[in-house]
């Protein structure tokens, strides 16, 4: 889990879509979840697309790492 937004935390690889609605404010949808019930952040959409794949970018490094071991 991730923290996107002050107490908002979510599961990087339920995420589906990240939608800009304008320059500090994106909506965020999760699997399962209706096209109507996103979540609107009070942030940019591209940081919160960059915190995302950041996260899932180190779960993979992180079970390539206990592989290894």
């Amino acid at each position: 889990m991730i923290e996107i937004y002050n107490g908002f935390f979510v599961n990087p690889w339920k995420v589906t879509v990240v939608k800009a609605i304008d320059t500090d404010k994106c909506i965020l949808y999760v699997s399962g979840q209706s096209a109507l019930d996103g979540f609107v952040v009070d942030k940019n959409a591209l940081e919160v697309a960059t915190d995302i794949v950041e996260a899932m970018n180190e779960d993979e490094m992180d079970e390539e790492d206990e592989k290894e071991e």
